[in-house]
């Protein structure tokens, strides 16, 4: 939503004091959330009334399972924009903004619409595309959606009827999704996290949802038929050793990469080093049960590697110029 509205033309800012809207994207699943969200709400309401900003918008999983009940609970809004509506964030905060205010009416934007404007809709099957996002996480990481919804309607929870049942993005649609977050400069997905909360048979089922419309097509399809061998062969204790390599990995590269974005000379030899390490219990890993992700881990970190070694011969090179000029 924050990319939709910075493409539009919206300056987005952290300080609500500064904005003429103020958008609030909600989570409806614990109580202690939806507590949370209906203060939020009340006061950039209480804000509005005031006159320091002329609009409230709400979002998110809140909007989808209360509706037009939340106008009732917290009044004041002026859009409500649900999960399958994420789309329409655009218009819900920008065009009443365009309209002339009413004769006779003054502050707050008051005299602009007395009736909120409602972007709530039914589920669609379609999941929508994180294209061209505006993130908040720092820049070394990032969150990747593959899917949404889920098939269990516990008694307990609310997911399905807030995002309907299970439903996951194309593989090619994933892998470009992910390209794109690799080019803005994001150095580890949290990938080792969500494995130590996925069983094994969830990731068998993903792995069947996913690979499903290749193998209807081409039932022989490379990647789709190497996939589900994958799944297949996973176990507790490999997901589990996965998780704990993918983390510990990414631990090690953020907390140099944190070294070298602070010009610390000595992160670049122990980045080689460490990386090193790892790809030689690669290759001791490939020589005992041979993965196409553990080649593709394995060429990055030694592609890491050269960059890394070019960077520090560089770096002592400008230095060596510095200290004879000195």
């Amino acid at each position: 939503m924050l990319g939709q509205l910075a493409e539009a033309g919206a300056v987005i800012t952290a300080d609500e004091a500064d904005a003429d809207v103020i958008v609030i994207n909600t989570c409806g699943f614990l109580e202690a959330s939806r507590n949370e969200a209906h203060e939020a709400i009340a006061q950039a309401v209480a804000q509005k009334q005031t006159g320091r900003c002329k609009r409230v918008v709400v979002a998110g999983c809140l909007v989808q399972r209360d509706g037009e009940a939340l106008l009732k609970a917290v009044k004041g809004i002026d859009a409500l924009v649900g999960v399958h509506q994420r789309d329409s964030i655009v218009p819900a905060t920008l065009v009443q903004l365009k309209l002339p205010p009413k004769r006779g009416k003054a502050g707050g934007g008051a005299g602009r619409r007395t009736q909120p404007d409602l972007y709530l809709g039914e589920y669609h099957p379609h999941i929508a595309l994180d294209t061209a996002r505006l993130r908040l996480t720092p820049a070394h990481y990032a969150y990747l959606r593959i899917s949404e919804g889920c098939d269990q309607k516990c008694t307990f929870c609310t997911i399905p009827s807030i995002r309907g049942p299970m439903h996951c993005k194309p593989i090619d649609v994933v892998l470009a999704e992910a390209r794109e977050l690799i080019a803005d400069g994001v150095l580890e997905l949290i990938a080792g996290t969500l494995l130590l909360f996925t069983a094994p048979d969830r990731i068998r089922q993903l792995a069947i949802l996913v690979t499903q419309p290749e193998l209807t097509e081409d039932p022989n399809d490379f990647i789709a038929t190497h996939i589900l061998r994958g799944a297949d062969s996973l176990t507790d204790h490999v997901v589990l050793f996965t998780a704990f390599y993918l983390l510990a990995h990414g631990i090690v590269k953020v907390v140099l990469v944190a070294a070298l974005l602070r010009n610390k000379l000595w992160a670049y030899p122990w980045m080689v080093v460490v990386l090193a390490i790892f790809i030689l219990y690669q290759f001791y890993q490939l020589a005992v049960t041979p993965s196409a992700g553990l080649v593709a881990l394995t060429l990055f970190d030694i592609l890491i590697v050269v960059l890394t070694w070019h960077e520090y011969r560089r770096h002592r090179t400008r230095l060596g110029q510095k200290d004879g000029t000195a």
